[in-house]
C-alpha cells in the first residue's frame, strides 16, 4: 500500500473504527461533495485533479468495505504512521487541555492571543513566501499548536507536519496536499488561495528537477 493512500479514513471523515453503515454514508457523501458535476470543486481543483479525486474515492470505498482489504491497509496504515511518529519525535510537546481551549474559530481562521510583530504581519500581508517553512513560521508567530491545526481542520498532525517540513514523499495523493494547504493556511490566516497556488508550484518545480 503505497504512501499515497494512507489517507482515506481522512478523506472520508470516519475513524478506521467506523461500521460499515458510517463507511456507506460517508462514501454517498464524498461522492456528492466532490461530483465532477458540481462546477464549484473546479475554483479549488483543476479538472486532473477532480478525476483524480474521484477515482480515490471509488478506490477508498473499495478498500474501506471489503473487511479483508481493509485489514490489511489498517496494517499498513498503522506501520506508517508508526514510523512518521518516530521521525517527528523531536516535534514540541501538545499543549494542555487548558491551552487547548484558549483558542477559538472565527470565520475560519484559529484565533488566539499573541505578541504582535508589525514587520512579520507585513511579510504575511505581502505573502510572496508561500513555503511550508513560512507556514510553520506563521503557526508558531501566532501561538497555534500543531495538536490545534489537526483539531480544527481533522488533519493528522502526521500530515500537518510533512505540509510544513515539505516532505512530499510521506503525503498522500496532490489532491489530498492541496486540500490540506487551503485548510492549514486559512487557519492560521493566510490567504489561503493564494498560498496553495505558491505551495503548489513549488511540488512542480521540485518534480520538475
Amino acid at each position: 500500500m503505497s504512501r499515497s493512500h494512507s489517507n482515506y479514513y481522512e478523506l472520508f471523515e470516519i475513524t478506521p473504527n467506523a461500521s460499515q453503515q458510517e463507511i456507506d454514508q460517508a462514501y454517498k457523501a464524498a461522492k456528492r461533495t466532490y461530483s465532477t458535476s458540481n462546477m464549484a470543486l473546479y475554483s479549488i481543483f483543476s479538472e486532473a485533479e477532480a478525476v483524480e479525486l474521484n477515482r480515490m474515492i471509488e478506490e477508498a470505498y473499495t478498500i474501506l468495505s471489503n473487511p479483508r482489504l481493509k485489514d490489511q491497509y489498517d496494517a499498513s496504515f498503522e506501520s506508517e504512521k508508526n514510523k512518521s511518529s518516530e521521525n517527528n519525535s523531536d516535534e514540541k510537546s501538545e499543549p494542555t487541555p487548558q491551552e487547548s481551549d484558549q483558542a477559538i474559530l472565527r470565520e475560519g481562521v484559529i484565533v488566539k492571543p499573541f505578541d504582535l510583530d508589525k514587520e512579520f504581519e507585513n511579510k504575511i500581508n505581502k505573502l510572496e513566501d508561500c513555503s511550508g517553512y513560512f507556514l510553520k513560521k506563521t503557526r508558531q508567530y501566532k501561538n497555534i499548536s500543531i495538536e490545534e491545526i489537526s483539531r480544527f481542520s481533522k488533519i493528522s498532525k502526521i500530515n500537518v507536519v510533512a505540509l510544513e517540513e515539505e516532505e512530499f514523499e510521506n503525503l498522500p495523493a496532490r489532491v489530498f496536499i492541496r486540500g490540506f494547504a487551503l485548510q492549514i493556511s486559512r487557519l492560521v490566516g493566510l490567504d489561503n488561495k493564494k498560498f496553495t497556488e505558491g505551495y503548489m508550484q513549488i511540488i512542480d518545480e521540485k518534480f520538475k528537477s
